[in-house]
């Protein structure tokens, strides 16, 4: 399941069950649940501890999770969007 420069490939479905996973996180991150800083240092762990074993697939898909993870500079958009969402509402309907 590599391809060339011993770069994983992955399946349509292995892609959906990252992104998945990706927007999952990013709304728990958003509603304060996790902090995705703590996140990536987790990820560069499991990244490193699978390429040490060999395990060039699972690697790939933890480096994958990491680039497409909102990274700390998204943090002052999550807490606005964080208040917009708890602030009651304006205006007449």
């Amino acid at each position: 399941m590599a391809g060339s420069r011993d770069m994983p490939v992955f399946t349509g479905a292995e892609l959906a069950l990252a992104d998945t996973l990706v927007l999952v996180i990013d709304v728990l991150a958003l509603h304060g649940i996790m902090k995705p800083d703590g996140l990536a240092s987790t990820l560069a762990f499991l990244e490193q501890r699978y390429r040490d074993n060999g395990l060039v697939s699972s690697a790939g898909m933890v480096r994958y999770l990491r680039e497409h993870l909102s990274g700390p500079e998204r943090s002052a958009e999550r807490a606005r969007l964080r208040d917009l969402d708890s602030a009651p509402p304006q205006g007449s309907a």
